[in-house]
């Protein structure tokens, strides 16, 4: 029977540490959205979502969507009676990839451009989704290049004040790269409501480059786009602009409290004593986190040695970098340990200060005791015996 509550009990444990991060594993986390990305008129065009915990892009399900004069359709087995597909040329073959992360258009239209694709990432048992961000659809003259091939982050995380660098990699795919001399050149863009439609440049002297540093001073939310020019022999041949960038700056952290957890191993010193720290434990609270804290951390404290005081109570305080913690040991009055250092240990006797030797020891009241009770008992004895002899007289 033993064994068998054992072993469940086992099985429950195991239960319990999967469930807590099955969610953190079952909830995709988009890595790469569609790109904003310019087509020839008549071209074929493409768009991808890739997802961070899912590389080989089997773990989920990928359903597109189409959004086009303000109205929604499920691009992923449309219909051909769906108006935004009159813009296109089905009959090339159109529609998603082998595994579903990738969505095709084949001869888009004029009539397509400004639409907007995005993809909804799903478990298999609809419990857990993500949405990708929406890209538009942009459709240019027929002679134009293909769009360049543009990479950036999803999502961007950082801290109040840090230095944080959006990096926008991009690749050429036309044909004959290097007989036409083709080059990429970088505008950078912010966007306060999140959409391409509302992109400002940015203009701070220095965003011509792949890399952009943002203004992190202020928490908050901010969103970026890199527009991407594809230039042959200085002739503008593509402009196309990646996804849309979110930034997210978070408070600075600061230190919302620190406090003793674990008091060090000795509180009690003689008289001129060195402090010892081992054993201290401290937690401080930050508004993100909690940090634990050791004697190996201090930075200083006071003081350095305890001195006695009317009281027999000393207080030190230990600094740490994210603030300082105070305590109270006692300091017992020792003359003998005044001629410098002292064994660490408790002292022994009477607390008032008196050492081993001037203290009487405890069997010498014991002896005392008996012998003054003997006394009192043969006292009595003889007493007793006396008034009888009294008596028979």
């Amino acid at each position: 029977m033993k064994k068998i509550i054992a072993i469940i009990t086992v099985i429950l444990l195991v239960l319990a540490l999967t469930a807590g991060s099955s969610f953190a594993d079952d909830v995709p986390v988009i890595g790469q959205d569609p790109q904003n990305l310019r087509w020839p008129e008549g071209g074929d065009a493409y768009y991808q979502c890739k997802v961070q915990n899912d590389p080989g892009h089997e773990k989920y399900l990928y359903e597109w969507y189409i959004i086009y004069e303000n109205v929604i359709y499920k691009a992923t087995g449309y219909s051909a009676s769906d108006p935004w597909v009159s813009q296109c040329d089905p009959s090339k073959g159109m529609g998603v990839g082998g595994i579903g992360n990738t969505f095709y258009i084949s001869g888009v239209k004029s009539g397509l451009d400004g639409a907007e694709i995005y993809c909804i990432v799903k478990t298999p048992d609809y419990k857990y989704f993500a949405e990708s961000a929406h890209a538009v659809i942009m459709v240019g003259y027929p002679d134009m290049f293909t769009p360049p091939e543009i990479i950036v982050p999803h999502m961007v995380t950082c801290k109040q004040g840090d230095y944080v660098e959006l990096y926008c990699e991009a690749h050429c795919t036309s044909g004959n790269v290097s007989e036409k001399g083709d080059n990429l050149y970088y505008l950078w863009y912010e966007t306060p409501s999140g959409r391409l439609f509302d992109i400002i440049a940015v203009d701070r002297g220095a965003e011509d480059e792949p890399i952009f540093v943002p203004d992190t001073s202020e928490a908050g939310w901010y969103y970026y786009v890199c527009g991407v020019e594809d230039r042959a022999d200085g002739v503008l041949t593509n402009f196309s602009y990646s996804s849309v960038i979110t930034l997210v700056v978070t408070d600075k952290e600061t230190v919302t409290g620190i406090g003793i957890t674990q008091l060090p191993n000795k509180m009690e010193y003689r008289d001129g004593e060195s402090i010892d720290l081992t054993g201290l434990e401290v937690m401080v609270t930050t508004n993100y986190d909690y940090i634990y804290l050791d004697d190996s951390d201090v930075k200083s404290y006071s003081p350095k040695s305890a001195e006695y005081a009317p009281g027999g109570i000393v207080r030190v305080t230990v600094s740490f970098e994210e603030g300082d913690v105070a305590f109270d040991v006692a300091v017992l009055k020792d003359q003998s340990s005044s001629s410098g250092g002292g064994t660490g240990t408790k002292p022994e006797g009477d607390p008032g200060g008196s050492s081993k030797e001037d203290s009487i020891p405890w069997y010498i009241f014991v002896i005392g005791g008996m012998a003054l009770v003997i006394i009192i008992l043969l006292i009595i004895l003889l007493t007793k015996k006396k008034k009888d002899k009294e008596k028979e007289k």
